[in-house]
């Protein structure tokens, strides 16, 4: 999966990434996808299992650590 696969999956469900990929979403609409995802049975989303991972692009001489941002 590439970034712009990503990219495009979050803005087809209402998520906003802008040019420096900061991602802005709208709390109403994040509140009605859980909503209607809560109600299609069992399952319950635990936020506080929820984790960051970064996405790994590979060692760079400038990023020796091999992930953007880090």
């Amino acid at each position: 999966m590439t970034v712009e696969d990503v990219l495009t999956t979050l803005t087809q469900h209402g998520v906003t990434v802008d040019s420096n990929r900061r991602v802005q979403l709208e709390r109403s609409e994040a509140r009605a996808y859980m909503r209607r995802w809560e109600g299609r049975g069992p399952g319950v989303l635990r936020v506080e299992q929820l984790q960051w991972t970064p996405y790994g692009r590979g060692k760079s001489p400038g990023n020796p650590g091999g992930v953007e941002g880090g």
